[in-house]
């Protein structure tokens, strides 16, 4: 009765129906996670300045402008095409560089999947600006992407519901711009709604506010998949698992901080960076900063209430934590 009334019974019972459904669910998250991994490997190529093999067709196209001797059969003088290629480069540089505004956060390697975008939803930035710290961190490295099916092929023989940082990533963005979307139409339709006050307000709340409710309740429930499925597979040893689990004690503070703290008590989005310590002070570059065992978040020493006068041995938890 316990574990029923925790949900865990309801959450593992199925039909043989959903098991086979669920199954196909899986064979297609690993081929895609095959994908992932090559397109991972592209990336680290590019960055390295290694050459990148190219699609078939570019190759034939590149065997057509050749002679046989050789030399190129094209002039060399710059035809209309490539002075338009030229115009759109800058065209799209200069994009890029408005893009960059009104994003929060530094670049990362993990952008592509969880990149800020000023278009999407507050609550949506916020589990983006989270998810980015998790990869940043030394816990999270080992969760970003999916886990090699070639390398570890019982994993997905154990694990039904397979998930990672970069796939939570990429439904995040994609909700963010499904979201956007549809904030633009309800504003939309709120202001040819004005003459019905009550049509209008319910326009104003409207069936946005719950999906993005959703997607952040779906976020949450995501990330601690993860840490249950690292304990469900014993094969990955106690140093994982206790990445795992200081994960998830990182992920708890930033998620209630960032995303689901009263209104008045949210941090800027500007402000969200868990390099800096809990409640930033011009002095923190200067002071002994701890970090806490329990939640992973730094403390100016200075600044701790009630004070410290020397950094305490063994472990330590905030006040928090202790509380």
């Amino acid at each position: 009765v316990d574990r029923q009334s925790m949900g865990l019974v309801d959450d593992l019972m199925m039909t043989e129906t959903q098991y086979k459904a669920l199954d196909h669910q899986r064979e297609a998250y690993i081929e895609e996670s095959e994908k992932v991994k090559e397109e991972v490997e592209r990336r680290l190529k590019r960055e390295a300045g290694e050459d990148v093999e190219e699609d078939e067709d570019d190759d034939d196209d590149d065997d057509d402008d050749m002679s046989v001797d050789g030399k190129s059969s094209k002039k060399s003088t710059p035809s209309k095409e490539e002075g338009d290629g030229e115009d759109k480069k800058k065209a799209a540089e200069g994009e890029e560089q408005s893009d960059l505004e009104g994003k929060i956060g530094k670049p990362s390697p993990y952008d592509f999947f969880s990149g800020d975008d000023p278009s999407f939803p507050d609550l949506i930035r916020r589990c983006l600006a989270v998810l980015r710290a998790l990869c940043a961190s030394p816990a999270g490295e080992t969760f970003v992407y999916p886990v090699d099916a070639q390398a570890n092929p019982r994993y997905y023989e154990i694990i039904l519901k397979p998930v990672s940082l970069h796939d939570i990533g990429k439904t995040l963005r994609e909700a963010g711009k499904r979201l956007a979307t549809n904030k633009a139409t309800d504003d939309k339709d709120q202001e040819v709604k004005q003459g019905n006050p009550d049509i209008a307000a319910w326009s104003a709340v409207g069936d946005v506010e719950k999906e993005i409710e959703s997607v952040v309740a779906e976020f949450g429930r995501s990330i601690r998949r993860i840490s249950l499925n690292t304990a469900c597979y014993s094969n990955v040893g106690a140093s994982i698992i206790s990445s795992a689990d200081e994960m998830l004690r990182l992920f708890e503070r930033l998620f209630f901080d960032w995303v689901l703290a009263p209104a008045e008590l949210l941090p800027p989005l500007e402000h969200l960076d868990d390099e800096k310590c809990i409640n930033p002070h011009d002095s923190d570059g200067t002071a002994v900063v701890l970090i806490c065992d329990g939640c992973e978040g730094k403390f100016n020493m200075e600044r701790i209430v009630p004070a410290m006068k020397e950094v305490p041995k063994g472990d330590w938890y905030c006040q928090r934590c202790v509380s």
